[in-house]
């Protein structure tokens, strides 16, 4: 019998094209080695909810992949100052209330740009990346 294959949702700010080819591309190399990774380029349908799609896939998700990056760690806190929340402010809602709340940590963090101090959300500061 054939393993489940682990289910990985990757969090991540929306940033140059550039960067968005990474993620996907980061993405298919999971995929190939036999992690389901989700991505919401490939999975987020056009009829689909936002808030909805997201709280799924962190529920979901065996595990949370959170590409640090500077833009990142801003969308992060200009959700936490009040501005409009986008995709990565609700994410991050998500996941502090899973670790806050369920005492479940499925967080995984990893330096996609720039340096662990002006990229990671206070959340996941004391970390290891």
């Amino acid at each position: 019998m054939a393993a489940v294959a682990k289910r990985l949702f990757i969090s991540y700010a929306w940033e140059s094209e550039e960067y968005c080819l990474w993620v996907r591309r980061l993405a298919a190399r999971f995929r190939e080695d036999g992690v389901d990774a989700r991505l919401d380029h490939w999975h987020l349908k056009g009829t689909d909810n936002i808030p909805e799609f997201m709280s799924r896939e962190v529920r979901l998700a065996d595990w949370v992949l959170v590409l640090c990056s500077p833009a990142y760690q801003s969308k992060v806190r200009a959700a936490e100052e009040g501005q409009p929340v986008s995709g990565v402010g609700w994410e991050t809602r998500l996941l502090t209330g899973r670790m806050l709340g369920r005492s479940q940590n499925k967080t995984l963090a990893a330096l996609a740009r720039g340096s662990w101090a002006e990229s990671s959300p206070d959340f996941l500061a004391g970390q290891l990346y």
